[in-house]
């Protein structure tokens, strides 16, 4: 009898990415340490930006229920568990942003700098911050 070879897709490898970068990170909750949409910087939040973050958490979402669902024994389809996006406060989202504001810098570390990179200290990973609209 053959073993069945599990291999990983590229959704479960993003995941075990996305859980390996959290260890290296602080949240001020721990629900801020899944996001939404990545983003270059803060000056791209807009309309459509939060559009499409409200279409990805609906998605997840949707999607966590079905799985959750499905593992309790219960016969259901994906449709059952759709979540519109439009009913995403715009509260719930959290942007990840690609930045270097808290990274300290470290002078001299290249003789010539050609990116923001270049004079910070060294990372393992792409920094980033997660960021989320108040209540207001």
């Amino acid at each position: 009898m053959v073993r069945k070879v599990n291999y990983l897709n590229n959704k479960d490898m993003l995941a075990e990415i996305h859980k390996s970068k959290n260890t290296f990170s602080s949240y001020v909750e721990p629900e801020f340490a899944d996001y939404d949409i990545i983003l270059p910087s803060l000056d791209k939040i807009n309309i459509r930006t939060i559009a499409e973050a409200k279409k990805n958490r609906a998605k997840k979402l949707s999607q966590k229920n079905y799985e959750d669902a499905k593992l309790s024994g219960q016969k259901v389809k994906m449709t059952d568990f759709d979540i519109d996006y439009k009913s995403i406060a715009k509260t719930d989202l959290i942007f990840r942003i690609m930045m270097f504001d808290h990274i300290p810098d470290e002078p001299g570390r290249k003789k010539n700098p050609k990116t923001v990179a270049d004079g910070k200290i060294k990372l393992n990973f792409p920094p980033y911050q997660h960021w989320k609209f108040n209540d207001r």
